[in-house]
């Protein structure tokens, strides 16, 4: 039972935790750092104009643009930015397709925010003929760009066929081209440098060798001049240089997610403000962070299903039981193993593709960070590795599980500290010391099968 005063009270406590806030609004991860400039990100930017404006005066427009990073590189951010303050262009929209979950909710989503209403049981035909009509409504400056947001969204829908909607949307620009002179692009954002790899071969082909721009993770000096921009109108009090590059290296070592380290800081804020502080200190970053990990897993894994929770597991498995031997990236066909390993006897694996796709969720979930890896004459292929502690995520993820994990490595630790103490003895006999160096092997061998490397 809630009563008045309790209301007041925890009124009382939000208004204390926001007390060291001007403007909270400016530490909104999904607001743009500044309105006038996008920082650490010239050179990104610049590839994004020439895509979109080097020809255009010529009557030329690349029909696709790619946009790859991680998440929190800022690739959202700069594409909005160039969007809104580029020359001749009068006409965009983004569109961010992680609000659904299909090929056909991409397309009806698409028409909404082109104005349109995507009544229900219409063909995707239909849709896309609307789409193509909200576009030519729009494109006053006979120039449109279309930006979808979590492209991989799409490619997520086995059965929508997502090469058939991109290849329909090829032909509505080449139609407003054609008869009415209208130029549209269409960026894809993409988490996955293999987006454009999952389509068909007439796709690719309809594209050609469209632009592609690459956002690397932030660099530490990037980060601090983000946060510096943010809390300069964010605070009533400056924040210490020292704090806000603690708050940037937090961030930069392991993933160089800007917003990430935006979030670690508004945390910090509210937890100095609710002990009555006038400052944010390091020390209130460390508790920020060990908060924000927690909300994290929970907020990921609270909705899961079994085998998003063993998924996770997987990489958690691998990533606690290899950690002494300094191993961070893993790739999908090691992550795969560690899943079958990690199932219940009593249930049926998914397939490889559907694992798979729950790996690049946990990415999107922020549990996980993906990249390229080179797998020498077998080409590239995904690797995977843990944003947070694999003590974090197994605990809240499957606790009995995790248990059991912990229990096994602890004791083949003590086993191997054994081995050790027992091979520094002197007067050991030899036949002894041989038949010891054999169990030691032995045990070796199967803690390698165990682990599953």
């Amino acid at each position: 039972m809630v009563s008045a005063q309790d209301i007041e009270r925890m009124a009382a406590q939000a208004e204390q935790e926001n007390s060291l806030f001007a403007a909270k609004g400016a530490l909104d991860t999904f607001s743009s750092s500044s309105k006038t400039q996008a920082i650490g990100r010239e050179a990104e930017a610049g590839q994004l104009v020439k895509a979109l404006a080097g020809g255009q005066k010529q009557g030329y427009v690349s029909p696709f643009v790619f946009v790859y990073g991680r998440s929190g590189s800022g690739k959202s951010t700069v594409v909005q930015f160039v969007c809104e303050h580029l020359p001749r262009l009068l006409a965009f929209r983004l569109v961010n397709l992680r609000r659904v979950r299909t090929v056909y909710g991409c397309a009806c989503l698409i028409l909404e925010e082109l104005g349109g209403d995507p009544k229900g049981g219409q063909t995707i035909d239909s849709i896309i003929e609307r789409i193509a009509g909200g576009i030519e409504a729009l494109a006053a400056a006979k120039f449109f760009v279309l930006v979808l947001d979590e492209f991989d969204v799409l490619l997520h829908d086995k059965r929508g066929r997502a090469s058939d909607f991109v290849y329909k949307l090829l032909a509505v620009q080449q139609k407003l081209r054609e008869e009415k002179g209208c130029m549209v692009c269409v960026i894809a954002i993409s988490n996955n440098v293999m987006a454009a790899e999952e389509m068909d071969d007439r796709v690719r082909s309809r594209i050609g060798s469209c632009p592609e721009v690459f956002f690397d993770a932030y660099q530490k000096e990037e980060v601090v001049a983000i946060l510096k921009d943010r809390a300069a109108r964010a605070f009533v009090q400056p924040v210490g240089d020292e704090v806000i590059e603690y708050c940037a290296e937090k961030s930069s070592q392991e993933h160089g997610d800007a917003r990430r380290a935006i979030d670690l800081l508004r945390m910090a804020a509210e937890i100095a403000g609710a002990e009555g502080g006038k400052n944010v200190s390091k020390l209130h970053i460390d508790m920020a962070e060990e908060r924000l990990q927690k909300d994290r897993v929970e907020r990921a894994l609270s909705q899961a299903s079994y085998h998003q929770k063993v998924a996770a597991g997987a990489l958690v498995r691998i990533t606690y039981l290899t950690q002494d031997a300094g191993e961070s990236w893993y790739s999908t066909s090691t992550l795969y193993r560690q899943y079958c390993m990690s199932i219940r006897k009593t249930v049926r694996p998914l397939s490889y593709r559907r694992v798979a796709e729950l790996f690049s969720e946990l990415e999107s979930a922020g549990l996980a960070v993906s990249r390229t890896g080179s797998k020498g004459r077998h080409g590239y292929g995904r690797e995977y590795k843990l944003t947070l502690p694999p003590e974090v995520v197994g605990s809240k993820c499957l606790p009995d599980w995790w248990k059991i994990l912990v229990e096994q490595k602890k004791k083949h630790e003590e086993r191997m500290e054994k081995y050790k103490e027992e091979a520094n003895k002197s007067d050991m006999p030899e036949p002894m010391r041989r038949c010891m160096r054999d169990a030691e092997k032995l045990d070796k061998e199967s803690w390698a099968a165990f682990v599953g490397l």
